[in-house]
């Protein structure tokens, strides 16, 4: 299975989802779970993390972001990122599987999820002192959240050098670029041997460097 979408529910129960071709490395360490009584009698289980930590493509950025309460006419749209970045707040984050690599809308898709509650730190109820982030030159997003852990404890190598964050996105067919060649390779393999599955990949890479060269 593959990552489908990463949805962020924010403290005010808003919302933000990130479609799985826009998420690079991705870290959810010592799950614990709980279970506690809640409102009604009602009995629930809880999983949340100590450290979680997210990297997510540049193109990402691309997708508006409007606060409740504001209307088309009203405060202007912000990116994703600077809504992640101006209130650190997100509570929880739900990781969405999918078996449709082809991303058809129309695939009758197995899917699955896994919904983590994050580390909350400090006494406020509005603003995780836990959390952290930093938007690269490049435009590409590190979030962390975790009380004792850093964004260079996770990141240091892709933080220190651009030629590194661009090679693991072409490695893992991350961002629209990488992500349309990804499909394309998909779409021509079929039924191939593995010296031809090797033969084929070459051959949309070659594809997607001379298309960038052309531009």
């Amino acid at each position: 299975m593959i990552v489908k979408t990463l949805e962020f529910t924010l403290e005010n129960c808003e919302a933000i989802t990130i479609p799985g071709y826009y998420v690079g490395d991705l870290y959810i360490e010592d799950i614990k779970t709980t279970i506690r009584r809640i409102a009604c009698d009602a009995v629930a289980k809880y999983e949340y993390c100590e450290n979680f930590a997210v990297e997510i493509h540049a193109d990402a950025n691309k997708q508006k972001y409007r606060p409740f309460g504001t209307t088309p006419s009203g405060q202007e749209p912000k990116t994703i990122f600077e809504r992640l970045a101006e209130y650190d707040d997100i509570t929880c984050v739900d990781i969405v599987l999918t078996n449709n690599e082809f991303w058809e809308e129309d695939f009758e898709e197995e899917t699955g999820k896994y919904t983590i509650w994050t580390k909350w730190v400090g006494d406020s109820e509005y603003e995780n002192k836990a959390q952290k982030s930093i938007v690269t030159d490049d435009g590409h997003l590190y979030l962390v959240i975790s009380k004792d852990e850093t964004i260079g404890d996770f990141f240091a190598d892709e933080l220190a050098s651009k030629e590194m964050r661009d090679s693991k996105f072409k490695m893992f067919c991350i961002g629209d670029e990488n992500h349309k060649y990804h499909l394309e390779f998909l779409e021509e393999m079929g039924n191939v041997s593995v010296e031809e599955y090797k033969e084929l990949y070459d051959i949309i890479r070659h594809r997607g460097t001379e298309r960038e060269e052309a531009n």
